[in-house]
């Protein structure tokens, strides 16, 4: 046997008189009813698992502000650790009359594919509601009613983390399935269900929402948080043990790139995970393009010692023959035949 994968998720509770007219208790022991609340301002959870070291690849939350630590156990066993902060998620719904479905041929279209053997009857009854096995479906469904969409309340502290279907694409370094590469959070209402795809020299991963809150006047900021293996991180650009910098973009649907107002990345003191924050971008569909860069290494220095010798010293005297000076000047200088130092 073996662990195909988990979710868990941490709720604030307090304990209250149980009733039948209280329906809304996590559980009930005796008398007492623990009934979920919201967190308090500030207030951080943390979450200690033993799991399979089976379980490998990414992970997905709906979490803020990450610590992540993974410490072997034993051959078959670590025991993980997440620490965040909660979060809020807006939810998001849309609606179309069937009398006006003309008017959207990109839904009709999709909902041939998505329904297909039911599709023919969703077009002729009252009522036709799917929300789909999200977020298998989520993004689809989204892309197609986007012009529809909006929000509506917020689902507030959340705090959840756990294993999604799928595996990253676009590099080799994916396909090490002996250890977890790393985290993705999100408080976007929906996101890919897959770890971030690498392409040109980037990690993409697509989120999408609306562009306002509930009440149709508030901007609606996003806040991703990504995790990453350290070594992951190097097998994908080939770093060496260098220091490694970041750069976020969020690139719309209709191809504009908007600043992050809000941008961070550490490395933990072991060099385990990398940690990047971006916060405060906008919607409807944008996806999230993290570069990593490194400094080229210095070169190193080959300075050779190119030691000169030593100028030798010269000496000159003075020579006579007869009425004749000659001055000779030599290492060991000597008069010519028939003259004498003077």
């Amino acid at each position: 046997a073996f662990t195909r994968g988990f979710r868990a998720r941490v709720y604030p509770i307090n304990r209250v008189a149980s009733s039948a007219a209280n329906q809304d208790c996590l559980w009930v022991e005796g008398q007492n009813c623990a009934k979920k609340v919201d967190f308090a301002l500030g207030a951080r959870a943390a979450l200690t698992v033993r799991i399979d070291n089976s379980l490998t690849g990414f992970l997905f939350g709906r979490i803020k502000n990450v610590n992540l630590d993974l410490t072997p156990l034993s051959s078959t066993a670590n025991l993980l650790r997440v620490e965040a902060d909660p979060i809020d998620v807006p939810k998001i719904y849309a609606y179309v009359a069937k009398s006006e479905l003309s008017k959207y041929p990109k839904i009709v279209e999709y909902w041939k594919t998505r329904r297909q053997q039911l599709a023919a009857t969703d077009f002729t009854s009252n009522d036709t509601i799917d929300t789909g096995p999200a977020p298998e479906w989520a993004m689809g469904d989204f892309q197609a009613f986007e012009e529809l969409v909006k929000s509506g309340p917020l689902v507030t502290s959340i705090w959840r983390v756990g294993t999604q279907a799928g595996s990253g694409t676009g590099s080799k370094c994916f396909d090490d399935k002996s250890k977890l590469q790393g985290l993705v959070t999100t408080n976007a209402p929906t996101y890919l269900p897959n770890p971030p795809v690498f392409e040109n020299d980037e990690l993409a991963y697509k989120v999408a929402g609306a562009h306002h809150l509930a009440d149709g006047v508030t901007l609606f900021k996003g806040s991703y948080d990504l995790v990453l293996r350290s070594d992951f991180a190097r097998c994908l650009y080939g770093f060496t043990s260098a220091p490694i910098r970041a750069k976020v973009s969020v690139v719309s649907t209709d191809g504009s790139t908007q600043d992050i107002a809000t941008e961070s990345l550490r490395e933990d003191a072991t060099r385990q995970w990398l940690y990047l924050s971006a916060r405060n971008f906008t919607f409807s569909s944008p996806t999230i393009k993290v570069k990593l860069t490194q400094d080229a290494p210095a070169p190193q220095a080959t300075a050779q010692a190119t030691t000169k010798p030593a100028p030798i010293a010269k000496k000159s005297i003075t020579c006579i023959k007869g009425k004749t000076t000659k001055k000779v000047t030599a290492t060991n200088p000597a008069c010519p035949k028939g003259y004498k130092k003077k």
